[in-house]
């Protein structure tokens, strides 16, 4: 088979996610999509929308003939069908393992751990700790951390959705994973009732975690595109970053350290390593939250350069590692 010499292509089975998009663009390969508003609705239509993208990935790797494709993992599904088009073609596979992939069920797919190991590259990981996990499923990775977003604020009057008005607000990009202590969050609200929280997920996915009534104070935008996403998140007073679950680099800390947004995150062992002393830490309780909202508004101004450090300590690593991956990839 021929293959398009001149042609990377990044492929996801997911909505927009900022490492994938950020990524492509570093990587000069064409992003492609594969996602549908209403796979997640029942199992039904999830088992639908693979049985689709698979064929919807198949026909576009055989019309477009790429010399390389990333892949972001998981879905597993994904897995077996670039494998299949890389039997027939010849192509390289560079796997962008996303930490569930280790840390959930998709590890104890079928042949999962074999077609890891097909690709004459090593997967990517994110970190350190997922890098650690990788090695006990006898999988070798190359770490590489989230490249930081780019954003240019823009000049003049700034129009935000919602009737939110800059540095007014605190942005939680909760998507109300099992990961994320939604409960400890909406309690800290609810101690906090002169602070707007901006969640910008859906409410009726929230209504499904908690076990009381949604804080008036906190207000849900739903899906935002891209651009006005930027906007809101870049304007906020500060950014929370939560998880529960160690091994974590949360993408909201990582988009917090590229638009400057002062952050509060998660007090866990992946996050002190990365972010070292720069952000402030929490226990994943509302009490904890609360406080540490507090000294964050209480001193944001001095937090500011903080983030600019930060973002030259983080920027550096991912240059670093992404050096690494260009020389393994002869680009």
């Amino acid at each position: 088979m021929n293959i398009n010499k001149s042609c990377d292509v990044f492929v996801v089975w997911h909505p927009f996610q900022q490492r994938a998009h950020m990524l492509s663009k570093k990587l000069g390969a064409t992003l492609c999509w594969f996602s549908y508003g209403w796979e997640k609705k029942n199992l039904l239509t999830k088992l639908i929308a693979y049985v689709l993208k698979s064929v919807e990935t198949a026909l576009y790797c055989v019309k477009n003939k790429p010399r390389r494709i990333f892949v972001q993992l998981p879905p597993v599904p994904l897995l077996y069908v670039v494998n299949l088009y890389r039997w027939w073609s010849g192509c390289q596979v560079v796997y962008d393992c996303h930490n569930s992939l280790f840390c959930s069920h998709w590890i104890r797919w079928p042949l999962v751990r074999s077609l890891l190991h097909v690709s004459n590259v090593k997967a990517l990981t994110h970190n350190e700790d997922i890098a650690e996990i990788a090695v006990s499923y006898n999988v070798e990775s190359l770490v590489l951390i989230d490249p930081l977003p780019d954003y240019i604020r823009p000049n003049g009057e700034i129009k935000l959705p919602n009737g939110l008005i800059p540095n007014n607000y605190i942005i939680v990009p909760f998507s109300f994973s099992d990961d994320e202590p939604v409960n400890e969050l909406f309690e800290a609200a609810r101690n906090l009732p002169e602070i707007i929280f901006v969640i910008t997920w859906f409410k009726e996915r929230a209504q499904a975690k908690v076990n009381d009534v949604i804080p008036e104070n906190i207000i849900f935008t739903g899906y935002l595109d891209l651009d006005i996403y930027k906007s809101v998140f870049a304007n906020s007073m500060c950014a929370l970053a939560l998880t529960t679950r160690e091994g974590t680099q949360p993408s909201v800390a990582t988009e917090a350290i590229g638009f400057g947004v002062p952050l509060l995150v998660s007090d866990i062992k992946t996050t002190r390593k990365l972010y070292d002393e720069w952000p402030i830490y929490v226990e994943n309780s509302a009490e904890s939250i609360v406080d540490g909202i507090k000294v964050l508004v209480g001193c944001r101004e001095l937090m500011l350069p903080r983030m600019q450090r930060l973002y030259s300590h983080i920027d550096d690593m991912h240059k670093r590692q992404f050096s690494a991956l260009l020389k393994i990839l002869d680009l």
